[in-house]
């Protein structure tokens, strides 16, 4: 049974104020700095792809930089959306039996996925693969 866990598969990406970059002594004086640099932390030893994006402190503080946080990480999920439906494991836009077939693979034997062929086969949103999948992806397909 696979488990999808986010830090180890997704690029993550964090963004924030140069100034919020202070030095340690400054940072040991401000909780919320503290805990979020301890998650950026965490998350860039667990994770294959951790990207920090730091803004100019011209742009302002957190209140000022929060929109343009918001607009540049949503920028950033458009270029990795993808718009295929779920079960479209070998992403051809055609949900068909060699789909079945992958997923039917997939459970039968202990290999790896890309993150999207993870998300695809989880036809049931449960963070597992496994037969209620592929039965669910069964119901799906036109014969």
């Amino acid at each position: 049974e696979a488990k999808l866990s986010w830090y180890e598969y997704f690029v993550s990406f964090f963004y924030q104020n140069v100034d919020d970059e202070v030095d340690k002594e400054e940072e040991a004086k401000n909780d919320e700095n503290r805990n979020s640099n301890a998650v950026f932390e965490k998350v860039e030893n667990d994770a294959e792809n951790v990207q920090l994006i730091l803004f100019p402190e011209i742009l302002g503080g957190h209140a000022q930089l929060a929109p343009i946080c918001l607009i540049a990480g949503y920028n950033t999920m458009l270029t990795y959306q993808k718009i295929n439906d779920k079960g479209d494991i070998d992403e051809n836009n055609i949900i068909d039996l060699q789909d079945l077939f992958l997923l039917e693979n997939f459970i039968c034997s202990d290999i790896n996925s890309s993150s999207y062929s993870f998300w695809a086969m989880d036809m049931n949103f449960d963070y597992n693969i496994d037969v209620f999948d592929l039965l669910t992806l069964s119901d799906s397909i036109e014969f």
